[in-house]
């Protein structure tokens, strides 16, 4: 064993020396390793967690998002875009911002929407003093829908033309048949909502509906646009002169529907709805006559007998200017203490104008103006209490139009929930609420308690089969 010098004792001093530092700085390293570690786990975590919080969580039981489901029910609801259609624009619209999300089924979108429509159906009304708006429609088959809409009434603001935002659906049902004793129950059901009171009822002239309101002790206001066309039809109905002139727009129809002069076709009218659109009748016929001389040859062969019944287009374009001024003055700003002498003033105007250019006021438009200022009378003694009376309920009309031309499909079904959110500025915490209150099993009940839908009774009647032979 060699002997240790002094030499050899401070190299192994100084080697141990440097081993403790070295390890010293290893487990200094160790320590920051682990420290840089943790932290960055823990920010990490934190990103995820802060991301996950950002995005909107999807309603309980339900696997899509928040964002997701309402831009379905608005677009459907509110834009008319059809299911398949929504649920492809859900695709688009991801894709242009760069995510991938699964298409959504057209079912899932409807019962999307029918929640909707349960949620703002279920919604207590506010206390207060309301207008009930009242009417029942009709598509293909036995089915009659029945809605009712509450105005707030407010005396410090003055009545305007309503819109669907005005309005407040508080019953939407269809059946095969309503009668009064079926429909005043609904009626005093909804008046039960704590302060909440009808003063009076706004309908077409309709005996259930005027039964019910009877039964409810409700104030009835007769629908000034359904009484203009009840006046425009006593005033028409039987008239050959006007039923001829029709009857030649409806064969010139006929003839020029798919030729070169379409442009010159007159209006189509509906037999059942001719009365509501003979103003655009008479509209047709007076730009007819107006540019007659710039007309072609061929149209102005075709159509001599506007020219015969010029007489005819005088007085329909008198019956358009009255109803024009009446509507106007009416439907605007409602019934109140200043309508008559507005209206005897109105009517002077017209008169002074007819006068000037030779047109007389004839017996038949005599009669049809007194109908108007009998309409005005009526509509006061029915309601004596409040300075203004609504009488329009073309808002209801509109809402029938909606649904029956954008999301029936021409039949009356359970989808008919839906217009109760039409007016209504749907929100997330709507989608929300709705999604969570109205459940798939509530949805079940609602649907099996509706009559069958047309479609279903049409594939129950004849239903697919395999038949490879057919009776003779």
């Amino acid at each position: 064993m060699p002997a240790t010098t002094p030499k050899t004792t401070q190299k192994a001093a100084l080697w141990k020396q440097k081993n403790a530092q070295k390890q010293q700085r290893i487990k200094q390293l160790a320590t920051r390793i682990t420290q840089l570690t943790n932290s960055r786990y823990h920010w990490r975590n934190k990103y995820y967690e802060l991301k996950k919080s950002q995005q909107p969580q999807p309603p309980k039981h339900h696997p899509y998002c928040l964002k997701l489901m309402y831009l379905s029910v608005v677009l459907h609801i509110h834009h008319n875009l059809s299911l398949r259609a929504c649920s492809a624009a859900l695709v688009e619209v991801a894709q242009l911002y760069g995510q991938t999300i699964k298409r959504v089924s057209a079912t899932t979108i409807r019962a999307w929407s029918r929640r909707m429509g349960h949620y703002y159906l279920q919604m207590q009304l506010e206390a207060g003093s309301y207008i009930l708006i009242a009417d029942e429609s009709i598509l293909v088959g036995q089915q009659k829908l029945l809605v009712l809409l509450a105005v707030k009434v407010d005396n410090l603001s003055r009545i305007a033309p309503l819109t669907m935002a005005d309005v407040w659906v508080i019953h939407v049902q269809s059946a095969t048949s309503w009668k009064g004793a079926d429909i005043a129950p609904i009626i005093e059901q909804k008046s039960q909502s704590p302060g909440v009171h009808f003063a009076y009822a706004i309908s077409d002239k309709g005996h259930n509906l005027r039964k019910a309101f009877s039964l409810c002790e409700l104030p009835w206001v007769e629908d000034v646009t359904h009484r203009i066309a009840t006046q425009t039809r006593l005033l028409f109905e039987k008239d050959a002169d006007f039923n001829a002139f029709i009857a030649r727009q409806q064969l010139t129809r006929a003839k020029w529907a798919l030729s070169q002069y379409a442009p010159y076709l007159p209006p189509n009218l509906r037999k059942k709805a001719r009365f509501h659109q003979l103003l655009s009748s008479a509209d047709w016929a007076q730009r007819v006559l107006s540019n007659w001389s710039t007309l072609p040859v061929e149209v102005q062969t075709e159509l001599s007998y506007v020219v015969d019944y010029e007489l005819l287009i005088r007085f329909l374009q008198q019956v358009q200017m009255i109803v024009g001024r009446f509507s106007e003055l009416v439907k605007a700003k409602g019934i109140n203490h200043n309508t008559q002498p507005c209206w005897r003033a109105s009517q002077r105007a017209l008169e002074a104008n007819w006068q000037e250019q030779g047109w007389v006021v004839s017996e038949r438009l005599a009669c049809f103006l007194a109908g108007l200022d009998t309409y005005l009378l009526q509509s006061q003694e029915s309601v004596r209490g409040p300075s203004q009376i609504l009488c329009c309920s073309d808002v209801l009309e509109s809402m029938f139009g909606k649904y029956k031309y954008g999301l029936s499909k021409q039949v009356i079904s359970d989808e008919s929930v839906k217009m109760a959110a039409f007016g209504r500025g749907i929100t997330l915490t709507d989608v929300r609420n709705a999604m969570g209150c109205i459940t798939h099993k509530f949805l079940r009940e609602t649907e099996l308690g509706q009559p069958a839908s047309l479609m279903k009774l049409r594939r129950d009647a004849l239903p697919k089969n395999d038949l490879k032979t057919y009776p003779r």
